[in-house]
């Protein structure tokens, strides 16, 4: 979805400890690489001994300040959401080397057709009920489950969803119910990523969003 950092020599360093940590956990690599936003993070498809087919991502930031939502999403996701589908989480693997932290997550790997190939829904879906219901339980699950941590505040939301979208009062908020990170309905609605809001009296929830899916679509259901 992004492009590699624009200076090589952090294409270059991201390379070198993302081959490091697929060492360190057992994992192999193989196939195109995946970059995050501004080169922030790295992802390969990898294969496990064990674990099997899997995906080795791997996080960095300047050394002494990992932590927050970059760092800690996919872990928290993990012991937060039992009964939540999401990709298993296996291992975790941290180091500290020449100025930066790395995390690398070893999770299964998705292989089911996703809603959309990008963030924006460009067709009709035909989606049975039973597809819906399992997002609007899995959704629920979410909202109600507390977090200390903020992604998006409920000021900005205010803000700009109004003014960009005309919404006075808006439902949605980024996080997890994204068409290009959930899966088709070949079996339960998979989810891929984690994100939190606070609410305006300052509780903090895990985000709820319908991002990417149209309003049209939602509404009939």
């Amino acid at each position: 979805m992004y492009s590699p950092p624009p200076d090589d020599t952090d294409s270059r360093r991201m390379t070198a400890a993302h081959t490091y940590a697929a060492g360190k956990l057992g994992a192999t690599v193989h196939g195109p690489q995946a970059w995050g936003w501004h080169g922030r993070t790295l992802g390969h498809r990898a294969a496990h001994p064990v674990h099997g087919a899997c995906w080795l991502r791997l996080a960095s930031v300047p050394a002494g300040r990992p932590g927050g939502k970059l760092w800690e999403g996919t872990e928290r996701a993990s012991s937060t959401f039992p009964g939540v589908r999401k990709p298993a989480l296996h291992a975790l693997h941290d180091r500290t080397s020449d100025g930066y932290a790395y995390r690398a997550e070893l999770s299964a790997f998705v292989d089911e057709p996703l809603l959309s190939p990008d963030p924006v829904l460009r067709d009709e879906l035909d989606l049975p009920g039973s597809w819906f219901e399992t997002i609007r339980t899995n959704l629920s699950a979410i909202a109600a489950t507390p977090t200390d941590r903020t992604a998006v505040r409920q000021e900005w939301i205010s803000r700009a969803v109004p003014e960009y979208t005309a919404t006075r009062h808006p439902r949605s908020r980024n996080g997890p119910a994204r068409t290009a990170t959930s899966t088709l309905p070949t079996s339960p609605p998979a989810h891929e990523t984690w994100q939190q809001f606070e609410w305006p009296d300052g509780r903090r929830r895990h985000s709820v969003t319908a991002g990417g899916f149209p309003s049209s679509l939602m509404s009939r259901r």
